[in-house]
């Protein structure tokens, strides 16, 4: 494992600092080895082999960016080396004069730090990052095969190299599979995030980007949403909610079947947005999970959605408020419901009525017992006179009792 740092600087207004970062990457605190060019060798083959094998034997580069830096044909050559030769690359603004419009568009993408020398919790950030690069240097040799495979032109291969990646046990293969969920090749994004999410029990949610590809492009989605369900947070629910749009009908069907085994209450908004965008055409699972979870917007789309039934279903379908328990917020919704449907010579309506007023018994609030010593006055539902009669003495003798 190399211990080597390469430390890319412009001699003409970076060296002072080059030098103290050599001297603190070699101190006793730190224990690294530094290589810097301190020579003037113009850009040639010399000096191109030499910088070329530092930058080969190294763990990674720190670049001193400077004005002079910027502007450096060969810090620019150094840095760029290194990228194509996958090492990491860290840019030390020590100039207060750059700032990130000067920087070249590459050197954006990477993690630059602004360091000013003077401040000691700089120096520690700065070591806990080479720390953790070194650690992660440590890769063996089959997780370094696995991932050159992944861009093979054989779909195949990129498959047979993400299979083994995933069996070899090292924490280096959680890293490399999160760098795969950017790959180039999107079936290597899309089951990089299947992978990842398998290796790390569901627990990361850097594989929700490549399980939202895999459902996208169609590629093991029952295997997908299982996982996603699994993971059972936001960025799960919102992963299926907007891949939900994208797919045909029938894998509209898989995302809704793990939808509604979600536990989270993060999953609502998610599928209130489904059924409400369907008109209510959609499963109805997803209204009775809304219900499960007390929805309190839900209440009116139940009801919606039950007026829209034939008159003999409806009274099956009332019992869906039975997952509100005792919530009063459906108190007043189930009673103007039940004004809707009077008739009590109709078999149907008193059924309606009926299991409205078994819902309403076990709630004992003070609400039910107004609407329905309302409904005595009114004569409303003559048929359940006696039992409207019960409930209301039960609530009263409930209260006077507490």
């Amino acid at each position: 494992m190399s211990k080597t740092v390469f430390i890319s600087y412009a001699h003409a207004d970076g060296t002072e600092f080059a030098e103290i970062l050599e001297n603190w990457l070699e101190s006793n605190e730190v224990g690294l080895l530094a290589f810097r060019d301190t020579t003037d060798l113009q850009l040639g083959d010399e000096w191109k082999k030499v910088i070329d094998t530092a930058i080969e034997e190294c763990f990674v580069m720190l670049v001193v960016v400077t004005q002079a830096a910027i502007q450096s044909i060969y810090v620019t050559y150094e840095w760029a080396y290194a990228l194509g030769k996958n090492k990491r690359v860290i840019p030390l603004i020590v100039d207060s004069t750059v700032t990130e419009n000067d920087l070249h568009p590459k050197m954006k993408d990477l993690q630059y730090m602004p360091f000013a020398s003077a401040m000691p919790e700089n120096w520690e950030k700065l070591k806990q990052q080479l720390t953790a690069i070194q650690a992660e240097d440590d890769t063996p040799r089959a997780v370094l095969n696995a991932v050159a495979g992944l861009s093979s032109h054989n779909p195949n291969e990129r498959l047979q190299a993400l299979g083994s990646l995933k069996s070899i046990k090292h924490p280096s293969v959680v890293r490399e599979l999160k760098q795969a969920i950017q790959h180039e090749y999107p079936d290597v994004r899309a089951r990089a995030g299947i992978f990842l999410a398998e290796v790390t029990d569901c627990k990361d949610d850097a594989a929700v980007p490549g399980l939202k590809e895999s459902i996208e492009l169609d590629i093991d989605v029952r295997v997908t949403t299982s996982l996603l369900v699994k993971m059972n947070n936001e960025a799960a629910a919102e992963c299926l909610s907007l891949s939900y749009d994208m797919v045909s009908d029938y894998r509209k069907g898989n995302i809704r079947d793990a939808m509604v085994k979600f536990n989270n209450p993060c999953i609502v908004n998610h599928l209130r947005r489904i059924w409400q965008n369907s008109n209510g055409k959609e499963d109805l699972r997803i209204l009775k999970r809304l219900a499960d979870f007390k929805d309190e917007e839900t209440i009116l789309e139940i009801i919606k959605y039950i007026h829209s039934l034939q008159d003999h279903l409806k009274s099956n379908e009332v019992a869906i408020f039975d997952k509100y328990g005792d919530d009063p917020k459906i108190v007043k919704p189930l009673y103007n419901f039940m004004l809707e449907y009077p008739n009590m010579d109709n078999l149907y309506h008193r059924n309606i009525a009926g299991v409205i007023l078994s819902i309403l018994e076990r709630i004992e609030n003070p609400e039910v017992a107004e609407l329905l010593e309302q409904a005595l006055s009114q004569g409303y539902f003559r048929f359940y006179d006696n039992q409207i009669k019960i409930i209301i003495d039960q609530i009263k003798q409930k209260l006077n009792s507490s």
